[in-house]
């Protein structure tokens, strides 16, 4: 699914949708941009409804890569993080679809050196989130481009029990 497709896909469940299609131009996105179908619904505001039945269709596409960088070296994983509405709990399901992705790579840093965990603490997101990269393989000794840690940014946050500050703790090299 391209993104002309994807424009046309909201315009038949909600007619009333308005874009430039210049936007979604898929070899100008990927050009300067870098990104893939899946960030941009994960990126644009088209209402939960909508961007979660896209988002499931796409999942189920075989022929992508999960976890494609853009250009600032984020993954999609890092996208459904960073614009989800942390209010919203209709939201908080949508990192944990892409979490369930064979071959997800919960270790992936984007060129600041911050992981999708990283986002995550800062976000404030459920500690199922957490937990599900942790399960996965989420290596907690990871430094950012300014040698923090995700319990760095969990213990800055304060919002964390000591459960959940305990898993995050840098282990012995």
């Amino acid at each position: 699914m391209d993104y002309k497709q994807i424009v046309d896909y909201l315009r038949k469940l909600k007619p009333d949708f308005k874009v430039d299609n210049s936007v979604f131009d898929s070899e100008l996105r990927r050009t300067i941009e870098g990104i893939t179908p899946l960030m941009f619904v994960l990126e644009y505001d088209i209402g939960y409804e909508y961007q979660d039945e896209l988002i499931d269709l796409l999942l189920k596409q075989s022929d992508f890569d999960i976890n494609f960088q853009d250009n600032c070296g984020k993954t999609a994983l890092m996208y459904s993080i960073y614009y989800s509405d942390e209010y919203d709990e209709e939201y908080m399901d949508i990192p944990m679809k892409i979490l369930s992705k064979n071959g997800i790579d919960v270790n992936i840093q984007d060129n600041q050196g911050t992981t999708a965990m990283m986002y995550a603490i800062s976000n404030i997101f459920e500690d199922e989130v957490i937990e599900k990269m942790l399960k996965l393989g989420y290596n907690v000794n990871i430094k950012d481009n300014v040698n923090k840690t995700a319990y760095d940014y969990a213990e800055e946050k304060g919002e964390y029990d000591e459960e959940i500050l305990e898993l995050l703790k840098p282990k012995p090299i």
